[in-house]
């Protein structure tokens, strides 16, 4: 793994560089990892899919980005933009081509689903494709905005034990043990939306997936996932005719994160698909 330093909006910040094999395709995927903004790491792809990705012979850019509270989803957004057209000028100084696919988990599949858009927007170098694992493209959903029922299963938690989490600069690496119960917080209080700096105003945030309709993509949802409902990537599933779709009867969100069968043939399968 190499570390590629970046610099965006005067914030220092860097990304994880996994180089092809062999066989190179000489097709990049730029990666964005879950968390709900609040939590997580570029590093958090388990190391088998890695393996996949770079024995397929795809280079693989894991990129960071500021969570929230600190920054609000319209600062993030901003960022990830900023940063995407920077990689896409300097890739080659990076001997990475800019040939890429957008790759994102959860929060990281809407963050790849907007910058797809913004892509065609701004009619720069739209992505080959999308790769989307339980992701979402609008948070008008009362699941969102109301206590998650699975999230009420842990301790109850309450501001006043999380909030020495919430820093006063911008928070890029977060530390689990400390960030994710303040996303517990956030889901069990209703108020995930609120640290967003989403509230109510839902059209802003929504992404126009219609646009995507001719994109190739790849969609990977859980139909009993208890944190983000599999109807979102139902969504895109039914507007998009060049996609893929791989459905888990897991419980688990995040259920490619531990080696399985199941989490298995999904990487044979989308590795067959690029």
């Amino acid at each position: 793994m190499e570390t590629i330093d970046l610099e965006v909006n005067g914030f220092h910040h860097q990304a994880s560089l996994h180089r092809a094999m062999s066989n190179r395709v000489n097709k990049t995927i730029v990666y964005y990892h879950g968390g709900g903004f609040i939590f997580g790491s570029k590093d958090d792809l388990p190391a088998y899919a890695i393996e996949q990705f770079t024995a397929a012979g795809f280079d693989l850019l894991c990129m960071e980005y500021p969570k929230a509270p600190e920054m609000k989803l319209s600062q993030i957004r901003d960022f990830i933009e900023k940063q995407l057209l920077w990689v896409l000028k300097n890739c080659h100084k990076m001997n990475l081509s800019d040939d890429y696919i957008l790759f994102g988990r959860s929060a990281g599949g809407y963050l790849a689903l907007y910058l797809a858009k913004r892509m065609m927007d701004l009619e720069v170098k739209k992505p080959l494709e999308l790769i989307i694992f339980y992701g979402y493209s609008t948070f008008d959903d009362s699941e969102f905005s109301f206590s998650n029922s699975y999230y009420n299963s842990y301790p109850n938690m309450q501001f006043a034990d999380v909030k020495t989490a919430i820093e006063d600069r911008p928070v890029f690496q977060s530390n689990l043990l400390k960030r994710y119960p303040l996303y517990i917080y956030a889901r069990q209080s209703g108020k995930w939306l609120h640290l967003l700096g989403i509230n109510n105003d839902f059209e802003k945030y929504t992404i126009d997936i219609d646009c995507l309709r001719f994109s190739r993509i790849f969609l990977a949802t859980s139909k009993y996932d208890r944190d983000v409902n599999y109807k979102h990537s139902m969504m895109i599933h039914e507007i998009s005719r060049l996609n893929e779709l791989f459905l888990s009867i897991s419980s688990e969100h995040e259920f490619d994160q531990k080696p399985s069968y199941e989490s298995a043939e999904l990487y044979r399968r989308l590795i067959e698909w690029l």
